[in-house]
């Protein structure tokens, strides 16, 4: 068993893999959970409150914030996507900020994903949830929740830096900064790209 967002031993040396990994989990219910803090919580925050004032959202509103968190995404310190959960709930291991979850209910299973922490495969599950039909657009809910533990629920898995779409790492402390910084927010470095 592999556990999701971790990588089983090292690559070095290794030969060609016998077995295929296996596929993501299709849903007809996917659960998108994004940890935030700071400005960007504050942002998603006011961007839930405009587009699901009772937490329940139509199919077009439903797109909309599949984009929203697709924005987001280079802002999240933590994530969880899969089939959604009984209790709209997640175990987060940081205290403080903010979790956004984006349940949706669509027409036909689609593609979640097996390793939480890399963000181009989040955003390539939300770019499938955001590029359906309306036909096949069903509604969902989206809710603001306080980080925090709830044991048995699934758990919000660190997002690796380098691996998240529009970001990159300081060349010389090596703290994630977005593509288009010019000074590293966390040591000040000038960019050399």
């Amino acid at each position: 068993m592999t556990k999701r967002g971790s990588s089983s031993g090292s690559r070095e040396g290794a030969g060609p893999s016998v077995a295929a990994a296996p596929p993501a989990p299709k849903s007809r219910e996917p659960a998108f959970f994004l940890r935030l803090e700071g400005e960007s919580a504050d942002l998603m925050r006011a961007s839930a409150e405009r587009l699901a004032p009772a937490g329940t959202l139509t199919d077009a509103t439903t797109r909309d914030a599949a984009l929203e968190l697709m924005r987001s995404l280079v802002d999240a310190t933590h994530a969880w996507v899969g089939p959604a959960p009984s209790e709209l709930v997640v175990d987060s291991p940081c205290s403080g900020g903010l979790v956004v979850a984006l349940t949706a209910r669509v027409a036909r299973s689609i593609d979640t994903v097996l390793d939480d922490s890399q963000g181009i495969h989040l955003r390539t599950a939300l770019s499938t949830l955001a590029s359906l039909p309306d036909a096949e657009l069903l509604g969902g809910r989206l809710a603001i929740l306080p980080s925090e533990a709830h044991p048995g629920a699934p758990t919000l898995v660190a997002l690796d830096a380098g691996a998240l779409p529009l970001s990159r790492l300081c060349t010389y402390c090596r703290a994630p900064m977005r593509i288009w910084d010019t000074r590293c927010p966390t040591c000040g470095a000038a960019s050399d790209k």
